[in-house]
């Protein structure tokens, strides 16, 4: 496998999923390359979109409108509730009321 990052990122603006990145594992401290596609897969990410449109980062989306578009959040009515449906400490939720916060598992 190269141990190159990708030259051409910055004028694509958006990795391929056959593109590496050296990821650092702080659960075993092992650095090591790995592409973008095996990366996903292991966050389970594999069916969501992240993109990059100019200065908008869009997680679930292919066409954020702001600078950080995240479509997809799931909705839990409170924290105890979050992390009984399995979210842990630093995910993002949503709570579904008028107004719909996004709220952090804490």
């Amino acid at each position: 496998m190269s141990k190159r990052f990708p030259t051409d990122l910055a004028s694509r603006g958006i990795l391929k999923l056959t593109d590496k990145l050296l990821v650092h594992n702080i659960d075993t401290g092992v650095t090591e390359y790995t592409t973008v596609s095996e990366l996903l897969a292991a966050l389970n990410l594999v069916n969501n979109i992240i993109t990059k449109n100019g200065c908008k980062v869009g997680i679930g989306t292919s066409s954020p409108k702001s600078k950080l578009d995240v479509v997809g959040l799931p909705i839990y009515a409170n924290n105890a509730a979050a992390i009984a449906g399995g979210l842990q400490a630093g995910s993002f939720y949503r709570t579904n009321a008028d107004p719909d916060p996004v709220c952090v598992v804490h």
